[in-house]
C-alpha cells in the first residue's frame, strides 16, 4: 500500500447549498419525499447521486410522516381511562359474538366492576337491543342500591346501545380503543 493512501484523508464536501434548496422545496411542497426532493434537485441542476440526498434527507430531518385518517373513531376527544376507587363506582360492559355448532349467533354483553375485577351481570340473547340492555341495567342498580349511590359512568366500546342506556341512566359515555378478545 502506498504512503499516500495510507495517509489519506477524506475532505467532505460543502453541502449548506443543497441543504438550504431541501429545506426550500420541502417548506414549499410539504408532500414531498426524498425521492421527489431529488428529481427537483435534478430540476434544479444539482447532480448530487441519491445516496447523499437520502444521507442529508435523513440528517436534516425532513422525513415525512404519514398519517392516514382512522376511521370508525367517535369525533368526541378522547379522554385518560378513569380508576376507580371503590366497589361499584366504574362499570365496563364489551359486547361479545359467537355461534353454536348449529349456525346460530347469540350476543353477550357482561358487566363488570373495575375495582373488584368482578363480573356483575351477562345480558345474554340472540339479539341484543337497548331496551332490553337498559332493562337488564336498570336490574342490576336496583339490586346494589346501598352500594350504588353515586352516578356511575358506564363504559362500552363503540356499539349501538351505549348512547340510549347513557342517556336513559344519566350515566358518562366513555369510548375505549378496541382490544384484542380474550386480553391476548
Amino acid at each position: 500500500m502506498s504512503r499516500s493512501a495510507f495517509s489519506y484523508a477524506p475532505q467532505a464536501r460543502d453541502s449548506s447549498a443543497i441543504r438550504r434548496r431541501m429545506h426550500e422545496i420541502t417548506q414549499t411542497r410539504i408532500h414531498y419525499g426524498c425521492e421527489r426532493v431529488l428529481v427537483m434537485l435534478h430540476q434544479d441542476g444539482w447532480r448530487d447521486n441519491h445516496k447523499r440526498v437520502h444521507r442529508i434527507y435523513k440528517e436534516e430531518g425532513l422525513c415525512l410522516r404519514h398519517c392516514r385518517p382512522r376511521r370508525g373513531r367517535s369525533s368526541r376527544r378522547r379522554q385518560p381511562i378513569k380508576v376507580a376507587t371503590a366497589p361499584n363506582t366504574l362499570w365496563g360492559m364489551d359486547l361479545a359474538s359467537d355461534a353454536l355448532f348449529d349456525g346460530r349467533r347469540f350476543r353477550l354483553l357482561p358487566v363488570l366492576d373495575h375495582f373488584t375485577h368482578g363480573c356483575l351481570d351477562i345480558v345474554e340473547d340472540q339479539s341484543l337491543c337497548t331496551d332490553y340492555v337498559a332493562v337488564a341495567v336498570a336490574r342490576l342498580v336496583a339490586q346494589r342500591r346501598e352500594q350504588a349511590e353515586k352516578k356511575r359512568p358506564h363504559q362500552m366500546q363503540n356499539s349501538y346501545t351505549s348512547a340510549g342506556l347513557c342517556s336513559q341512566k344519566g350515566g358518562e359515555l366513555l369510548f375505549l380503543t378496541s382490544t384484542r378478545p380474550y386480553g391476548g
